[in-house]
Formats: structure tokens, sequence, C-alpha cells
């Protein structure tokens, strides 16, 4: 057994929206935000912020600890709005305007929320949410002005209202101990939502004060969906920090490198997808991003050779890996990516705990003793999720020697590399049984990366057509070889039964919502092709 324990500790506000407010004190004219083309003072966002959290206090909820819907775009009524619930005293819960409307009612349903705060570019997919309801809906529709011609209105299934224009708030400091609720995908079908407090992320940002050290001149990029809770370590980070969060639109997307070039911007942070697009673009001729000095990392392995390009595209910045999973809010450990000293494998490392995380190997199932599942302690952990209907102890257990401490149990296979620290190797959920073996479908992937180093790849497990075995189908952008020369190449690495029966040619891959490669959408769309009959690797 490992186990690497927490350091030191810091003095931080008791909660997110306090931190927000003696920012706002201290630099009310510095820019907080730079969303739609122009800049929101630390000053503005506060005074907007007081108006929708004294209409929630007019509205009976000061310290109401209730969960309370987010249903808006990344706009300044976002985050207004996300400060203004956790500042009366309540617990926000994003809900994603892109995602189907049955997953939010699901959301909805789960949670138990009856106010939201919108946008009004998001009130007609609030008005139809909640149409059907067992009970009405309050909806604050937070960037509603009485000026603006719209009164408020009730409906059977909605109460609108609008801000406050001008309130006294309870000056005395809440008592709510939740900031937020991240609903995740859960393995039933049903998302499964993930209570995180106020001191959960507060120890977040004190384990990353030392890592990070952001200035006030410091200008990030912010490309996570407020419902992906790596957004929380885009956000408040940055406002620790006094500093601006850059929100790009629907065309930065489209060239993010030149979004970074534009602003000047100094700290990138991703999920690996996006910057193997960005490694995509380069080979059509984009520009290198000079002005970037760290660029961050996280929500699924980063592979080596994207590194290396991020390196080359991004010289002046340094590369950190992060890991960490929704239940140990955003961020549990880092590793700093050195290209004149690589990592010996296709994947950077995950590296060394955070100082307020405590990492240890579970390795009672692994017959090497060296590799097993990785739990996490500490006060970013944290101890439950939300609702009765998941059994808590499969997820959340007592420590043999000291039953006050508890683990969380990751569901991520790692081993210890003495130089590198902790090294990921897959989920027990991306393993697959084909033909009677138990397969690691990162072993895989990480051969065909070898094999195509300038290509997104990807391998699923899928049955279709006449057999209804499974089967390995592996995605590049691009058949560079035929098919019988890519799987005769595979097998000079992998045993026969890990070789992929069918290659398909796809760009650019599908991602889901939080920006990641969408294996769901893949394995559909594998199953399509194994049904059309497309000839496999080696056949007649």
């Amino acid at each position: 057994m490992h186990s690497h324990s927490m350091k030191g500790a810091h003095a931080h506000p008791r909660s997110l929206d306090a931190l927000f407010d003696a920012r706002a004190a201290e630099y009310p004219d510095s820019p907080a935000l730079h969303v739609d083309g122009r800049f929101v003072s630390y000053a503005a966002l506060a005074g907007f912020k007081e108006r929708i959290r004294a209409t929630l206090i007019d509205e009976g909820l000061y310290d109401a600890r209730r969960p309370i819907g987010l249903l808006c775009a990344k706009s300044p009524a976002a985050y207004a709005g996300m400060l203004a619930i956790m500042g009366s005293g309540n617990v926000y819960v994003p809900l994603n305007p892109g995602h189907p409307i049955e997953r939010l009612r699901r959301v909805v349903e789960q949670a138990g929320i009856s106010m939201f705060v919108v946008d009004s570019a998001s009130f007609d997919l609030a008005d139809a949410m909640l149409t059907g309801a067992e009970t009405a809906g309050t909806v604050i529709v937070a960037d509603a002005t009485p000026s603006a011609g719209q009164p408020p209105v009730s409906t059977r299934w909605l109460r609108i209202i609008h801000p406050t224009a001008a309130a006294v708030s309870p000056s005395a400091a809440h008592g709510c101990a939740l900031a937020y609720l991240m609903f995740t995908s859960g393995s039933t079908g049903l998302p499964k939502g993930v209570p995180v407090a106020h001191a959960n992320v507060i120890a977040l940002l004190s384990g990353l004060r030392p890592l990070l050290a952001l200035k006030r001149d410091d200008r990030l990029t912010h490309f996570a969906e407020l419902s992906f809770d790596f957004s929380i370590g885009e956000i408040f980070p940055c406002w620790d920090a006094g500093a601006c969060l850059y929100v790009p639109s629907q065309s930065d997307l489209l060239d993010p490198s030149a979004f970074v070039r534009r602003h000047a911007l100094t700290l990138w942070s991703s999920v690996p997808t996006l910057a193997a697009y960005v490694q995509q673009l380069s080979a059509l001729g984009s520009e290198p991003m000079p002005t970037l000095r760290l660029s961050l990392f996280c929500g699924e392995a980063l592979p080596a050779s994207v590194a290396h390009f991020w390196h080359d595209a991004a010289p002046a910045s340094r590369i950190v890996n992060l890991y960490g999973p929704t239940e140990a809010t955003v961020f549990a450990t880092s590793y700093t990516f050195d290209p004149d000293r690589p990592p010996q494998s296709e994947w950077v490392p995950i590296g060394e705990p955070l100082d307020t995380v405590v990492a240890r190997i579970d390795t009672s199932a692994a017959p090497d003793g060296s590799t097993g599942e990785l739990l996490l302690s500490g006060p970013q952990v944290v101890d439950r999720y939300w609702g009765d209907a998941i059994d808590q102890s499969r997820h959340f257990v007592a420590d043999s020697v000291d039953e006050r401490v508890r683990w969380y149990r990751t569901g991520d296979f790692v081993s210890r590399d003495p130089r590198h620290g902790y090294v990921f190797h897959g989920r027990a959920d991306h393993q697959v049984k084909v033909r009677g073996f138990r397969i690691e479908l990162q072993e895989i992937e990480a051969t065909l990366r070898r094999l195509l180093p300038d290509q997104q790849v990807a391998v699923v497990a899928a049955a279709g057509g006449d057999e209804q075995e499974m089967q390995l189908v592996a995605f590049c952008n691009r058949l560079e070889r035929d098919r019988d020369a890519l799987a005769a190449l595979c097998a000079n690495d992998l045993p026969v039964y890990m070789v992929p029966r069918i290659f398909v040619p796809l760009a650019p891959f599908p991602v889901n919502d939080n920006g990641k490669i969408d294996y769901l959408r893949l394995k559909r769309i594998a199953c399509a092709t194994l049904s059309e009959g497309v000839p496999a690797a080696g056949g007649d």
C-alpha cells in the first residue's frame, strides 16, 4: 500500500461568495470577466450578483440551503447568478442549456429544484422544461429589467419574477455548507449528484496557489461548460487572484489558438481533446501562442504526443497535467511535463497529490501488487452522493485503521513511479471482455497513437450485424495505410485478441458537452458500421 499525505494549510475565506466579495472590494475596477466582446469589472459583477441575491432573500430564501437551478449560457447573468445563489445561503445546480430537455428534467427532479435563475436566452427552455411539472416553478430572469417591457407573468407552470432593483441584504454570513451540486453521468443511466461544499473548494484553492502562482494581470481561458466541474477549477482560482476570465465565443472555438493570440492570454486550461484539435489545426498552418506561461490539462488522459506538440506551440508555457474526479473537487494530483525528461510512456503521468489531498493505492485485487485502484481522502473529497438511491458504501469506505477517515474509490487504476509519481492505467469501466479475454482499451489506443502520431485515435468494443460477439473497432482521423497493413502493425505490439478488426476513418471525432471524446457516440457509430458489413482487417 502506498499513501501520500497532505502538507500545510492556509487561512482562507469561509465561502466562495465571501472570497469574491473580498476581491471585489480590493480590486473593484479590475476586469473579472471578458464575455460577448466586453469586460465586466469585479464591482459590476458584484452589483449584478447583489440584485439577484436580494431577490432570493425577498422570496424568503435567505440561508434556506436549498438547491436552486442555474439555467444560463456563459453570460454575465450566469456568473452573477452563481454567486447570488451561494451568497444567499443556497446551493447552485448548473443546468446546461445544450443538454436534452429530458436530462434536465431528471436533474431537476433528482435535486428537488423548484426555484431557478435563468437568463433571457434560456427562458423558453425553462418554460418547456417545466411544462407538465406537478408543481409550478419560480423563475428569476436574471438579466431582465422592468424597462425592457417584460413584466412578471404567471402561468400554470411558472411564476416569473425579475431581480430586485435595490434592496438591503442581511449582512450576517450564511451558514450553508454546500456550494454547488454537480451532476455527472451515472452507471445506471441516471445522472449522479455530487454535493460539493465551500470548504472543499477553499481547500482546492489552497492546494493550487503554489502550483499556479496566479497574478492579477493574468488572463485565463474559460472553455469548460458550467455543468462540467472543470469550470470550478477555471473560475475560482482566477477570481482568487483578482485576474480576468475570458469566455470564448462560438467562433473562437473554431480556432482556439487565434483566441489566445488575439487577447494575449497567459493561462490555458482545457481537456486534452481540445489541444489535439489545435494540433490538427497546426498541421494546416496555425501560428504559435507565445503569451501563454501556463497550460493546464485535465478531464481525460493526456497523450505524450500532444504534450510535446504543446511545448512547441507554446514554448514559454509550463505544461501541467491535472487529474481529479468530481468527487475530489476538480483537481487532486498534478504533474509538470518536462520535454527534456519525458516519461517513457504514451501517456503523461498524473503525478503527485496536491497538498490538500491524501492518495493511496488499493493493491488488494492486483496480482502484481503494484497496480491498483486509486483512493483519495482529505478536505477536497466530498463525503457522499446526493440522495439515497446510490449505494454510498460502494464508493466511500472507512479507513481500516481510523474509521473517522473516509476514502473515495475513484475506479481508476494507477501505479506509482519513483520519478513521476502516480501513473494512470485506465478506468475499471474502460475494460472490456472480448472472446473471453479482459482487455484494457487504452493499451490499444496507446499502440495506435504510436503508429498514427498526428491523429486522434479511439477504440471501442461493439457488436452488430450477424455477429453478436463483441468486436474491437478502432477510429482514427484518416486511413493512411490499408486496414490489413494497420492491423499487421498493431499485431507487432499486441496479442492477436487485442488487434482491432475494424478501422473507421472519422474527422472530427464527436465530443460530449465537456469537450471530451464521446465514446458513447463512437460506440453507436461502431454498431452501425458493423451492421453495414464493413470489411474487417484480414477479411475477404
